[in-house]
């Protein structure tokens, strides 16, 4: 075990710097920066037309007022537990988690899921596999892609928040860098499992395009998946077999903003959980195949 573990490491770096040099990634990466720092303008803008709006430089920290109070029950889905922890929270951090939850999946699929197959048809994994096993050479592509995916997250809240500091008077910055990392583990998990939804497709396919194609169907799956309870019933079929739906890892993002820490801590192993599952889905169709 420790020797697949430290081979999956060494792939990993490698997968990590063929990453970072690759053009599909870094034009996909940079997109994704410059996402982050349209968005960290908009929210600049957003902070003080507001606070000329209403005379209240409380907004910063989130304080309530009718508009904050609209958008946060919004984006709570009508909760107002959760409204009034997110009302609670630095405005800054919950908008980049929005940012990570609604734009990673589409970055992940783009960018991650030909790692795999792109060495299966290439048949580059063939010279690879005469010096390690199966699953290292699986673990260090998912977890050089996790890196990548990490490192991408990390600059984009650095833009954000230096943006934030130059555009916004009386900007935050210790409470907000604090609160990203209270929501840090949440969403490097989320992230991880839908790393793993691109290794599953990566492993089933030997062309890239054909990954890339399967991830982005597997991303619409998982969406429609959300909606089995409500086709359950209109089928007449017992309601216990809803269970599926907690599958989608779309069905698990409110628990980003639970008001209790355990349930934040739920979140994140539920989405561990997730991408375990589907590595080795994926995983059971490399280990058999002839590569």
């Amino acid at each position: 075990m420790r020797s697949t573990l430290r081979d999956a490491l060494l792939i990993a770096r490698f997968e990590l710097s063929e990453s970072l040099r690759a053009r599909r990634a870094l034009a996909l990466s940079t997109l994704f920066l410059l996402t982050a720092l349209g968005l960290a303008f908009a929210y600049s803008e957003a902070v003080e037309a507001t606070r000329h709006a209403i005379g209240d430089q409380q907004i910063l920290r989130g304080a309530a007022n009718t508009a904050y109070e609209q958008l946060l029950l919004y984006l709570a889905d009508g909760n107002r537990r959760v409204a009034r922890f997110m009302a609670e929270q630095p405005p800054a951090a919950l908008f980049l988690v929005k940012i990570a939850t609604w734009f990673v999946p589409i970055l992940v699929a783009l960018t991650s899921a030909e790692g795999i197959a792109s060495d299966l048809g290439s048949r580059a994994a063939r010279y690879t596999l005469l010096r390690t096993s199966r699953l290292s050479f699986a673990l260090g592509k998912v977890f050089g892609q996790a890196l990548l995916v990490a490192v991408v997250l990390g600059a984009s809240a650095v833009l954000f928040l230096l943006v934030a500091v130059a555009r916004t008077r009386g900007f935050d910055l210790f409470g907000s860098a604090v609160g990203i990392l209270r929501f840090s583990p949440f969403v490097l998990s989320h992230a991880l499992c839908f790393v793993a939804v691109a290794a599953l497709a990566s492993q089933v396919v030997t062309s890239p395009a054909a990954a890339r194609a399967l991830s982005l169907a597997l991303l619409v799956a998982a969406g429609l998946l959300l909606g089995a309870p409500a086709l359950i019933r209109w089928l007449g079929l017992p309601s216990a077999f809803g269970w599926v739906s907690e599958l989608s890892p779309y069905a698990h993002h409110d628990l980003a903003f639970a008001p209790h820490a355990a349930m934040r801590a739920v979140g994140v192993l539920v989405y561990l959980a997730l991408a375990s599952l589907f590595f080795a889905i994926g995983y059971l169709r490399l280990r058999w195949r002839d590569v």
